[in-house]
């Protein structure tokens, strides 16, 4: 992913602004490789902080606060919820995102949509809190959106579980058998910064693969690496993962 030439700038006219004013300010929603920019130009640097709203945030923004002090984040969530829910099963993270799309917000104003069955919570910057608040419908799905407190965001779980098996403990290898994928699509996926390992860009096809891991790829989903079953039959590696919807 390119990096816009205006953002470090931005971000250090940020910096500048929160020294001058004695108070925590923060950046609009970065995408990882933005946030991976950020964190090797202010980390250890200055008073700096990136907050995607809750742990495992992929998309999180650049805080800036006062030396000494604790950093105040302003953002928001809302839970988006489908009347009905035993009927919009089939609603995904694309349909939410389509229709916050459409009420002409910016994404960079929205963090995280974490998915469940017939809900979706959604991390936002507080100036379009009002429009979030007024979306009514997903699709022909009606909706009701009301802010919740961060604290009170639900940890999420992945929604399907699956065994796949892995020629090897490469990222370039669970890319593959996770989003179906070859292997060489998989490779180039990665070395196009399309995919992030734990809410950080990786590049490297042959970077090694633990429990826990959260992989993303943009446009194709997100899945945990959740548990390593041993060599199979065939002395490949069989491993556990969940899919995020």
């Amino acid at each position: 992913m390119n990096i816009d030439p205006y953002l470090l700038p931005h971000l250090e006219d940020l910096r500048r602004a929160s020294e001058k004013q004695f108070r925590t300010i923060g950046s609009a929603f970065l995408a990882p490789a933005e946030a991976s920019a950020a964190v090797s130009r202010f980390a250890g640097k200055c008073p700096f902080a990136l907050d995607g709203g809750y742990e495992e945030a992929e998309r999180k923004r650049a805080f800036f606060f006062p030396l000494g002090e604790e950093m105040e984040s302003d953002t928001k969530c809302v839970k988006i919820e489908v009347k009905g829910k035993r009927f919009a099963s089939s609603l995904t993270h694309r349909d939410y995102l389509g229709a916050i799309m459409a009420k002409g917000i910016e994404r960079s104003a929205v963090g995280d949509l974490a998915v469940n069955e017939g809900e979706a919570y959604v991390f936002c910057l507080p100036s379009v809190l009002d429009e979030l608040l007024s979306l009514s419908s997903i699709g022909r799905f009606p909706v009701k959106a009301s802010e919740v407190e961060i604290e009170d965001f639900p940890v999420m779980k992945p929604l399907e579980e699956r065994r796949v098996v892995l020629a090897s403990f490469r990222l370039d290898a669970l890319v593959a058998e996770a989003f179906s994928l070859s292997r060489e699509e998989a490779k180039k996926a990665i070395l196009a910064g399309i995919v992030s390992q734990n809410g950080i860009p990786c590049l490297r096809p042959d970077g090694a693969i633990k429990e826990g891991d959260k992989i993303a790829v943009r446009g194709k989903g997100k899945i945990a690496l959740l548990e390593f079953l041993g060599a199979s039959r065939k002395g490949k590696e069989a491993v556990r993962i969940g899919i995020y919807r």
